[in-house]
């Protein structure tokens, strides 16, 4: 049982630094059947990533959004997610505790919430697990 945030699943889709350990700890969560909890905004956080290495930075091709695009819906139908409403209290009260962006504390207020590792490559997360009170998937592995 893991949380797990857009820029991990993003690297799923396409590759860049760390894909490969995004790929194998999924892999392994899901072929366990272990749940992965996320915000609702996952999806839409995740294909607007897309969207932008396509689009604004010009990394890939419209072939690799529509192939990406079929591995972000494919996936986020394995991922149990948890309506905003619900932790936006919790998560406002992690951005204005820990400089974080609402956005990220709603990926932080789930993993706290179910007591379960996070898979994130966010630099500020990872400098601010500790702080936070969590524990990163990829420490384990």
């Amino acid at each position: 049982m893991i949380t797990i945030d857009a820029n991990a699943i993003v690297k799923l889709a396409i590759t860049e630094k760390d894909s490969d350990k995004a790929y194998m700890i999924i892999n392994s969560e899901t072929s366990k059947e272990n749940p992965l909890f996320a915000p609702d905004i996952i999806l839409a956080e995740a294909l607007n990533a897309i969207w932008v290495n396509f689009g604004v930075k010009k990394k890939i091709s419209e072939k690799n959004v529509d192939e990406a695009f079929d591995i972000l819906t494919s996936i986020f139908g394995k991922i149990e997610t948890i309506p905003t409403g619900s932790i936006a209290n919790l998560a406002m009260d992690i951005s204005k505790k820990h400089k974080l962006s609402f956005y990220d504390s709603l990926y932080v207020a789930v993993s706290l919430m179910h007591n379960s590792p996070l898979l994130t490559f966010d630099k500020k997360i990872v400098s601010k697990a500790k702080d936070l009170g969590i524990i990163l998937a990829w420490a384990d592995h």
